[in-house]
């Protein structure tokens, strides 16, 4: 890693555990400040970033080191992530009203109900709201939302969620939790989120005024890491996705069953995923070993390269392949199909190096689909 992602980590970790950084890191004048904020906002991680430089005034890092711009900077970034996170609590707290009303109790997943996991849940940064219905109830959720002037159609459905605007915020109203694959884990895996989602296990958690209904404890350690997987294998993810597993783990990971842990994760395939990725919890965003079952010393140095490709490409892996398309299309065609090749081909060798039973199924039909493409240009 370079030094400004090191410092850029460094900072991560004081704000999330609310420790006080070591300022003999920060005690030069060299620092690339805007590189490290750059960094953190392509992460999604700027509030916590912004925060801890704002604890390093406070702790008496003198101005030479860390200019009074800076410091102003920070203010601004740390608090558009709270005034955009607040803004959205009335939303949730709308829209799941209004289906209450007509007998639907949506269960918020990720987003805000995650972010109760952090010690400082208004700096974790919120994107759209996802809120699992179930198949039976989609229709007439769609038909009541519809009367309302709050609402507005995304034009957006697919088997897994419904996408629409409330109060200018982007809804998913899941069918399921997750995509269904034609694989015996992914199959299992399903089978188990749909029964979980819709048992006496779920819980409450309070969001803005309204008491909010949430998963399970158990559901979110392996639904989390597995939505990061997911997202990892397909095209990337950043240290935001990380630190949400992370924190929910450092606060159900010691309440967990392990032995029952163990068995889910042996069936659905995810052992080595979690495994694997609980080096990146322990070793890089410092979840304390004792907060993290089933933890193993195997794979470390695919941990590390892990921790490095996340870094790289950046939350959900967006910016990095938003900006390799642009350069690579100027290049030429032959250069973009060889950049673009690249770029999967190299998050796929790594995760089948994490967990060759988790990644095979979806390196399979990766390739599978490309052939496909490319059988059909050819004889059509």
């Amino acid at each position: 890693m370079t030094k400004n992602e090191i410092l850029m980590l460094d900072l991560l970790k004081s704000a999330l555990w609310n420790k006080s950084a070591d300022l003999s890191l920060y005690n030069y004048k060299d620092i690339d400040w805007q590189g490290v904020l750059d960094i953190a906002v392509k992460q999604g991680v700027i509030s916590f970033v912004a925060s801890a430089i704002r604890q390093l005034e406070d702790q008496g890092l003198k101005e030479e080191y860390l200019p009074n711009e800076i410091i102003n900077k920070c203010i601004t970034l740390q608090f558009s992530i709270i005034k955009k996170n607040n803004s959205v609590v009335p939303t949730i707290e709308s829209v799941i009203q209004k289906l209450r009303e007509v007998g639907i109790d949506p269960v918020l997943l990720k987003g805000h109900g995650v972010a109760n996991y952090y010690l400082k849940p208004g700096f974790r940064y919120c994107g759209d709201v996802d809120l699992y219905l179930g198949e039976d109830n989609i229709d007439k959720a769609v038909e009541s939302l519809k009367t309302y002037s709050d609402f507005k159609d995304d034009s957006q459905d697919n088997e897994k969620h419904y996408n629409m605007m409330w109060q200018g915020v982007e809804i998913e109203l899941h069918r399921t939790a997750i995509d269904l694959v034609d694989t015996r884990q992914i199959n299992l895996l399903y089978k188990w989120t749909e029964e979980e989602l819709h048992s006496s296990r779920n819980r409450k958690t309070k969001i803005g005024n309204t008491m909010v209904t949430v998963p399970s404890e158990l559901f979110d350690a392996i639904f989390v890491l597995f939505h990061l997987w997911w997202h990892f294998v397909h095209g990337g993810t950043g240290i935001r996705q990380f630190c949400d597993w992370t924190m929910c783990l450092y606060r159900v990971g010691d309440k967990l069953d392990e032995s029952k842990l163990k068995l889910l994760l042996k069936e659905f395939g995810m052992l080595d995923v979690w495994q694997v990725f609980g080096h990146v919890a322990v070793e890089q965003l410092g979840l304390p070993k004792e907060k993290f079952p089933l933890y193993s010393k195997r794979k470390k140095f695919v941990g590390r390269k892990i921790t490095a490709l996340a870094m790289e490409y950046g939350n959900f892996g967006q910016e990095h392949y938003k900006y390799m398309v642009i350069d690579s299309v100027k290049r030429g065609v032959i250069i973009h199909k060889l950049m673009t090749a690249t770029y999967f081909n190299k998050l796929k060798f790594w995760c089948f190096l994490a967990s060759p039973e988790a990644s095979l199924p979806v390196i399979k039909d990766y390739y599978k689909g490309i052939f496909s493409s490319y059988w059909k240009r050819i004889f059509h």
